[in-house]
Parts: structure tokens; C-alpha cells; sequence
């Protein structure tokens, strides 16, 4: 683990004679101690080599250079910066062309203590870097990097008579990927210091170091406040006390600082400081080893610690479980989630409790190479039963864990923040402090930054329950130093408050934005521990006169909170405030509580979109619906009472065809801003789809004219007296068509085309060969049905063209009543549509175009054009008299109002007749076919094919209805 254990020098009791085997003795001893972690031993070994060395009267085996690098690498190993920085210093000129391997070491290191010295103008709580030493520490790094000095790197001697080996390869990389995050570490630190130039001063939050009770001359570390206690590991405790020893050695113990509390409940004054009773090994002076950290239950029956036996190669810890019994602690018991202690270290626990679910996970640190491991310290958990202490398998954080050091977890369960200490990329020097946490873009990890971080290390972040109160350990150079000559070690504890409050602005409204604040209407809960409506009622304050009364209450952080507002005349409502991530930084927040009245009464006016004019409650009908529940109460005049916790579908129905019905939602959000409310709805005149594809269809040489001199006049209207003499036709029309038409093959023999029928398997059935009747030229591209002549020849040698009954005999019959019939009863809707819509006051353009069949009564050519003017003004002088019939009796002032009526027509006659008949001997003017045919009755109509008018289609904007619709010619 890297934590540095040190241990005093009490004395050198050798009897130096200056020979060379003496001082290589002493040089073994501190290279022993060095191994050990035991720097400051070994730093006095190598000083007292070093005072011969001076005088030239050291002839040992070592090359002196190795002792002096030594010297100076205990020194920085202790904190010791300012002695390691002049020695390295030296080193550089001195080793340069003498010893590579020295000159290598020195260059790197000598940049890692500068950067750790720039940090040494920062205060406790002033943030002003050094910016020329963290530029000098980045030349180091970069001279390492460009003049490839790890290519000299050597395996260090274990004796001075040996011929060190190269380092790996793997071991010279290390080293490079060092330097260059040096480098970035030492430029993040610049950029901080020149954002920066006159340093930051914390006026809030504080640090400050704990009383001398606590902090002692050797590291303290690991701090846990539980109540009113406060857990910390000291490595104060020597082994053997009483016996001075030629290396005593110093091991680390559990302790526990007692508070008082002030009045407002912080933590006061230090009234005891005592070290936890010993039983087995747990804080056993004569184990030679560590007792390290604490980490305790939240029913305070299980306590996890780091026990850490002191070898040659350094201290490896484990984890054991302690369980309270009648009050007091018992045996260590040894944990299965330790993996083998002689090759990993498995320390630093914590414990994580949510008293909102009651989990507890143990957290803790390994450098284990099991699964999930990504090298060095990583950080791991395991849930935590608190009934019988069990643990489950240890899960890797593997969204935390990086390839350096991850050490020192602790979860701060009510804030979902997961803080460690680190050696990875962006540090200001050593071990920096670091924070997990939830963000914009997930979770994300962040430096805690100056001055919570130093050029040192700085570690065991904690924070209390409520997150009020942080503790850490640091080795900065405020901490005591354990002999006040030298400006170096130790960890010391340090603390700050955290202000954890916000304030809370709430405002309360009901209808029509009127503010009705006040304490008895709205209150605040805490509930961050409950799962309930109402938890711990909190203190608020009225400020504000007149309409803005506001209600005050000051929060706290990460705490969730239900805002109650409730008044007599309106429906009580809540909303949950979680102050989590996303409020940092924010001092202040804003509330609002929008209330819904208990009922709305809402009145409804429709009128027309166009004229703006109130419709008729004839024109319209109105239904209410909301899923679930009763339809919302009439209260007569267009008036309903809403229930505002619903929401409603108002249709409104068209009565008047003019007019589309539509839908309108009614949402809470709207209902809940008003108490009493009249809502205007706009219905737009338009031309109903169900009007479409109108097409008048005539007898032949229908309608009469009125003499024959007058060609285009005519007293047929377009009603049953004209439609039902023709429709009385249909037999007759049916007999001609499907009887069958005598031919010759050279005739048809180009019409031909030939129809596959398959059977129900699919399989060919039999070939048909059919007529195929072509539409000419000028009607391609138009719809028409398909019709079927069969075209036969029997056993004579005779050939005729069969109209096939299914196809021909099922046209005809729609033809009669679908397009004659059907379209009668459709002309007399449409006219009362037209009829409501001029009475809008809006005008109706209509185009109409008129056909007729290729047959001529007569020997007037034109004979054809006259009938087609004659159909249109026979449609024409239907829908005006129809007009004007309805219209009888009105006053001049109110048919004024009225819109204007015109009719656009274009009469082409028999230009645009179907010429392709099933006969080809036809002579349309001569036979009976000319005028019984099917594709001459399909020509003798007249289309309305626009109204410029609105349409009921989309949006209701403007446009032009338009007929373009085939009747369907065969």
C-alpha cells in the first residue's frame, strides 16, 4: 500500500573507525531500512557515509554517487523535498558522463520534487501555485523524455560490489509514461495558477487543521466520524516501548477523538483522544505490524479494519471483521475476500449506508490480479449484511478504476458521490483527491481541485452523513513535522465545513395568476428518509406585500423535499424538489405551484372563422367527454362544468354541411389557469368531401329545347320528371348491350388479345380471346372500366363479338343507379350546401363543362354544341330556382348579405365523345347503337369539375375544389 510508514533513528550506536567495512556495514543498514519504508533511518545511514565521503576517507565498495542518489531519494521518500531537491541538483552535474544510471534517476526525480515544492506557497486556504517551479519540473520531465534517459535505467544494486543489470523494457516504459504525465500534470497546474494570477482566498468552507491532540509528528490519517466520535489511524506507536533499539520502528494503531457539540449541533471542542483497547493483534505493540483504518456498521455491531504486517519488502495488509459483544469489541476474524497477502494488499475499508434503502456496501482498495483488476490499487465492493457481518464477492469499480493507483474509497451514500485518492493523469503532484458523481453526461470523474489538493498527497476524503463536515489526510507543509530541523513528513488530518444549504423561494397561484402565498397554505417536507406524503415539517418565512408574497425556507443539499400547497377554494397539490447534482453551485431556487380551482365553468361560443358572426345552435352541437369519468355538466347556455384534474375532448358536430365538425382538447394545463373562462371556436365554411365527383348525366337529346328555333334554351330542370323517364330505360339499355354483335375476323383481327384464366390450383384453366377496346388518343391516361367482349368464332366459320354479362351487365347496372339515380339525390345536397354557404355571406364560383355523344339528331353540325349549352343552363336554372324558392319572402336588406352565386360553364359538345365502340360496322348517327351503347350514355353529362371555395381537407386554408374524375368510358 502506499502509505508511508516512518520510523525515528533513535541512535546510531555504531562505533564507526572510518574503515571502508564498517561504512559499507552502515551503507547495508540503510539500504535495509530503505527497503523496509523505513526512509528516515536510512537517510541518516547514507548522511553518515556521505560526512567520510566529504573528507575523502570512504574507500568502500560502493560508488558514492549510488549512496548520494540514495540519500537523496530517503529524503524525498519523507517528505523531505528542499534537502532531495539540492542533492539531485548536485547529482545531475556530478553523475553526468559517470554514472548514467544516476544522472537518469536524478533527472526524473528531481522533477517530481519540483512540482511537489511548487506546491509549498499554497496555504490552508489560499490557492497560489508556484508557476517557475512547476515550469523547471516540466524541463526535468522533458529532459528525461528527449535525451531517452531510460535507456540507462539499471536494476539498483543490492551490493556495491555487483554490476547492476539494465531495467526491463517494460520497467523503462513505466518510467516514460511517468514523465509525460509529469508534464500534463505540471501544465493543468499552470493553467490553474494563470486563470488565477493573485490566488484564490476561500472565504467559505474553510480548511483547518485538527488540534495536536489529534494530529501527532508521524502521519495521521484515515479519519471516520461516527456521532460524535472520530476514528483515525497514528503511526506514532513504536514497537517493544522501553527498549531503545538500533532501529526502532514505528507502527500505526487505531484511535478515537471524542467531540462536544455547540448549540446549533456542529462539532464543537476535542474533549478525549484515546487509543482503542488492544485484543489480539488489533493495536498490539509487540505485532509488529500495522493496525490501520476503521470502518464500523451502521448498528454499530461489526467493525472492519487493515491489519498490516511489517516485512522486509514493505507492509502487506488484509482485511478482519470485529463483532460487539455486552459492549465491547472482539477477536480479529479474518475476511474470505482477501486474496494472498504475501504477493497483494488488500486495505482502506469503508462503509457506504443508505438509510433510504438500507444497504451497506464495504468498500476498499486492492492491487489484487483477479478478474476485473486494471493494475496497481484498484478500488472494489462487496455488500454488506450488517445482521451476521457477511460480505458478498467483491465487485471491481471498474468505471472508477484507472491502469495507476486507486486508493482511499468512500462513498457518500446520500449525495451518490464515490471520493478516492489517486496518482493518475492531472494531479497536482502526488496523490490528489477525486470525486465519481453523476453529471449532464452521466457519471464522470473530477479532480476536487486547489486548495483541497496539493503538491502532496492528500487522501481518506470523508464526508459526515449530511455531507456538512469533510475530513482528509495531507502531508502538505502545514502538517507537523517529526523533528522541527527538518522541513518534512508527516500526514496530518484536516477539515471544513460545507455549506449545505439552499434557499427556497415557493409561490403559490390559483385562477387568473392571483398570488394566494401564504404559511398556511403551502408547506415544506423533508422526506429524504421516508417514503411517505408528509416527512419533518420545514421552518418558512412570508416575505412580501401586496399580490408577491413569496414563502422562504432554507434546504439542504441532496436532500428531497414534497411542497405542499392546499387552499379552500381550490385542489390541493404537491411537487417533489430533489436538490441533487444538478443544483451545484446554486444558491437559490424557485418554486412554483400553479393550483386548480375545484370546478371551471367554461362557456363555448362557435361562430364562422369567415364573417365572425355567431352560428346558429341549430349549426352545431356540443359533447363533452374525458376518459374515465362523467362527462362534464351543462350548465345551459354553452356552459359546462370541468372537473380540472381531467382531460377533456370537446366535440364539436356540424349540423350545418357547410361546416366540418371538429375535435379540441381541453388539457389540465389549460383548465387550471382560470376559474371561469369563455372559449371561442371557429368553424370555417368548406366543401365537404361527401359533395365530391357530382356528375349529371342525360337522356339522349335531353334536356328539350323550348322551340326549335332557340337551340340552346330549354324549361327541363335537372329533377325526377327529367331523371326517372330515362332511368324507366334500363332494361332496354342492358338487352342492347349484352346482345351479341355479328362480325368478320379481318375486322377485329387487330383488336384482338388474349386473357389467361387460372383455376383455383393455379393452373390454366382456359385462353380467352377478348376485344380490346382502346381509348383514342385525346382520353389516354383517363380512368376506365375494364370491360370483357369475347370474340368467338363457331363452327361455321362465323364470327361474333359477346359482351360478357358479369362485366358489361354490372356497369350498366351502376351506371342507372349509382351515377343516374345516386347522383339526383347527391345534386339536391349539394344545393342546400350551397344554399347555407351563401348565406355565410362568402361567394361560390362553380366551372362546369358539358359533353354529348357522337350522335347528331338532325343535319346541324353544331347540333351537338347547342345541347351541351342547353345541359348546363338546365343545371344552372335548377340550383337558382331551388335558390330562390328558399330564399322567398326575405327581405332585400338580408339577401344583401348573402354571397354571390355564378356559374362558369364551357359546353364542348361531342369533342372529347368516345369513338371506340364494341360494333365496329357502327354508324353512330344511323344505329340504334349510337344512342344505346354504354360509351354513348357514359358522354351525354355535365361535370362540375371546380368550386373555388374553401376545402374541408387539411387545414382548411384556401383552395380550389377540383373535378377531374373520369365518368369511365370502356
Amino acid at each position: 500500500m502506499r502509505v508511508v510508514l516512518l520510523s525515528i533513528l533513535a541512535g546510531l550506536v555504531f562505533s564507526f573507525t572510518g574503515n571502508s567495512q564498517s561504512l559499507d556495514e552502515v551503507v547495508k543498514v540503510g539500504n535495509q531500512s530503505f527497503d523496509t519504508k523505513d526512509y528516515y533511518n536510512a537517510f541518516r545511514c547514507y548522511e553518515s557515509v556521505l560526512d567520510f565521503v566529504a573528507k575523502d576517507k570512504y574507500k568502500g565498495d560502493w560508488d558514492s554517487l549510488y549512496i548520494k542518489y540514495r540519500y537523496a531519494e530517503a529524503a524525498q521518500r519523507f517528505n523531505y523535498f528542499k534537502k532531495a531537491d539540492s542533492v539531485y541538483t548536485v547529482l545531475l552535474r556530478e553523475s553526468l558522463g559517470n554514472n548514467m544510471d544516476v544522472y537518469a534517476r536524478s533527472a526524473f526525480n528531481l522533477a517530481r520534487v519540483k512540482q511537489s515544492l511548487a506546491g509549498d506557497t499554497i496555504a490552508l486556504n489560499v490557492i497560489r501555485p508556484d508557476v517557475a517551479t512547476l515550469k523547471e519540473a516540466q524541463k526535468y520531465y522533458q529532459l528525461f523524455l528527449d535525451e531517452n534517459l531510460c535507456q540507462h535505467l539499471k536494476v539498483f544494486p543490492t551490493s556495491g560490489k555487483e554490476s547492476p543489470e539494465p531495467l526491463s523494457l517494460d520497467d523503462q516504459r513505466s518510467f516514460n509514461v511517468a514523465a509525460a504525465k509529469g508534464i500534463d500534470d505540471c501544465q493543468a497546474a499552470i493553467r490553474v495558477a494563470q486563470a488565477h494570477p493573485e490566488g484564490i482566498i476561500l472565504s467559505k468552507d474553510t480548511i483547518s487543521r485538527l488540534p495536536d491532540a489529534v494530529n501527532s509528528e508521524y502521519s495521521d490519517i484515515a479519519p471516520v466520524l461516527r456521532g460524535n466520535d472520530l476514528y483515525f489511524s497514528s503511526l506514532k506507536f513504536p514497537s517493544k516501548p522501553g527498549r531503545l533499539l538500533r532501529q526502532s520502528r514505528i507502527y500505526s494503531e487505531v484511535l478515537k477523538a471524542t467531540y462536544s457539540r455547540n448549540a446549533r449541533g456542529e462539532l464543537d471542542t476535542i474533549i478525549t483522544v484515546d487509543t482503542l483497547p488492544q485484543a489480539g493483534f488489533f493495536n498490539d505493540a509487540n505485532d509488529f505490524s500495522h493496525t490501520i483504518h476503521t470502518a464500523i456498521t451502521h448498528n454499530e455491531q461489526w467493525m472492519y479494519f487493515s491489519h498490516c504486517p511489517q516485512g522486509r519488502d514493505g507492509a502487506f495488509c488484509s482485511l478482519y471483521r470485529r463483532e460487539k459483544t455486552d459492549g465491547a469489541w472482539g477477536e480479529p476474524e479474518y475476511l474470505d475476500i482477501n486474496v494472498d497477502s504475501t504477493r497483494f494488499t488488500t486495505t482502506q475499508p469503508s462503509i457506504s449506508y443508505d438509510p433510504r434503502t438500507g444497504e451497506q456496501w464495504l468498500y476498499f482498495a486492492s492491487d489484487r490480479d483477479t478478474p476485473g483488476a486494471k493494475g496497481n490499487l484498484d478500488i472494489w465492493r462487496c455488500r454488506l449484511n450488517e445482521v451476521d457481518g457477511s460480505l458478498s464477492d467483491p465487485e471491481p469499480q471498474t468505471d472508477v478504476n484507472s491502469e495507476w493507483n486507486d486508493a482511499t474509497p468512500f462513498m457518500h451514500a446520500l449525495s451518490g458521490r464515490l471520493f478516492f485518492s489517486s496518482d493518475r493523469g492531472s494531479t497536482f503532484g502526488l496523490y490528489d483527491n477525486f470525486v465519481y458523481k453523476s453529471g449532464a453526461n452521466g457519471m464522470t470523474t473530477e479532480n476536487l481541485g486547489l486548495p483541497y489538493n496539493s503538491g502532496y498527497n492528500d487522501q481518506y476524503y470523508f464526508l459526515t452523513d449530511d455531507g456538512g463536515q469533510a475530513f482528509f489526510s495531507s502531508d502538505r507543509p502545514e502538517s507537523i513535522r517529526f523533528i522541527d530541523s527538518l522541513d518534512a513528513c508527516c500526514q496530518d488530518i484536516y477539515t471544513y465545513p460545507i455549506d449545505m444549504n439552499m434557499e427556497l423561494e415557493a409561490s403559490v397561484y390559483g385562477c387568473k395568476e392571483e398570488n394566494i402565498t401564504s404559511k398556511e397554505n403551502v408547506k415544506i417536507y423533508d422526506i429524504t428518509y421516508c417514503d411517505c406524503r408528509k416527512g419533518n415539517l420545514v421552518e418558512s418565512t412570508l416575505v412580501g406585500q401586496g399580490d408577491m408574497p413569496t414563502l422562504l425556507a432554507t434546504l439542504k443539499r441532496y436532500h428531497t423535499y414534497r411542497i405542499i400547497a392546499s387552499h379552500d377554494k381550490y385542489v390541493t397539490d404537491s411537487i417533489t424538489l430533489s436538490l441533487d447534482w444538478r443544483y451545484d453551485g446554486k444558491e437559490k431556487e424557485q418554486a412554483t405551484l400553479q393550483l386548480s380551482p375545484a370546478f371551471v365553468d367554461l362557456t363555448f361560443v362557435v361562430v364562422d372563422s369567415l364573417s365572425r358572426d355567431p352560428l346558429k345552435l341549430e349549426d352545431y352541437t356540443l359533447a363533452l367527454t374525458a376518459e374515465g369519468a362523467v362527462a362534464g355538466e351543462d350548465k345551459g347556455n354553452q356552459t359546462f362544468r370541468l372537473d380540472p384534474k381531467l382531460d377533456y375532448r370537446l366535440e364539436v358536430k356540424a349540423e350545418n354541411s357547410i361546416y366540418t365538425s371538429k375535435i379540441i382538447p381541453l388539457d389540465r394545463l389549460r383548465l387550471t389557469s382560470t376559474c371561469t373562462d369563455t372559449i371561442t371556436i371557429e368553424m370555417a365554411p368548406c366543401f365537404p368531401d361527401r359533395l365530391e365527383g357530382i356528375i349529371f348525366y342525360f337522356d339522349n337529346d335531353e334536356p328539350s329545347r323550348i322551340v326549335r328555333s332557340q337551340w340552346t334554351t330549354t324549361k327541363g330542370r335537372f329533377n325526377p320528371a327529367l331523371v326517372d323517364p330515362y332511368y324507366d330505360k334500363k332494361q332496354a339499355y342492358k338487352d342492347f348491350n349484352l346482345d351479341s354483335i355479328p362480325t368478320r375476323w379481318a375486322q377485329v383481327a387487330g383488336q384482338v388479345r388474349f386473357d389467361t384464366v387460372l383455376n383455383f390450383d393455379n393452373e390454366v384453366e382456359r385462353i380467352d380471346t377478348l376485344l380490346d377496346l382502346k381509348s383514342p388518343a385525346e382520353q389516354e391516361g383517363l380512368e376506365r372500366e375494364s370491360l370483357r367482349y369475347f370474340v368467338r368464332k363457331d363452327k361455321y366459320g362465323s364470327v361474333k363479338i359477346i359482351p360478357d354479362p358479369i362485366t358489361v351487365g354490372g356497369r350498366i347496372d351502376r351506371f342507372f343507379d349509382r351515377d343516374l339515380k345516386g347522383n339526383l339525390d347527391k345534386f339536391n345536397n349539394f344545393i342546400t350546401y350551397i344554399r347555407n354557404y351563401l348565406e355565410t355571406g362568402n361567394n361560390i364560383t362553380i366551372n362546369m363543362q358539358a359533353y354529348c355523344s357522337k350522335r347528331v339528331s338532325g343535319i346541324y353540325s353544331s347540333y351537338n354544341d347547342s345541347l351541351a349549352v342547353r345541359r348546363i343552363n338546365c343545371i344552372e336554372s335548377t340550383i337558382k330556382e331551388s335558390l330562390e324558392q328558399s330564399w322567398k319572402g326575405l327581405s332585400a336588406t338580408k339577401r344583401q348579405k348573402f354571397g354571390a352565386f355564378k356559374i362558369e360553364s364551357k359546353p364542348l359538345g361531342a369533342s372529347g365523345a368516345a369513338e371506340n365502340f364494341p360494333d365496329p360496322n357502327l354508324d353512330t348517327d344511323a344505329d340504334e347503337g349510337g344512342k344505346y351503347f354504354l360509351s354513348a350514355a357514359l358522354d351525354r353529362r355535365v361535370e362540375i369539375t371546380s368550386i373555388n371555395i374553401k376545402s374541408c381537407k387539411g387545414d382548411n386554408t384556401l383552395s380550389t375544389q377540383t373535378n377531374t374524375k373520369n365518368p369511365g368510358q370502356p
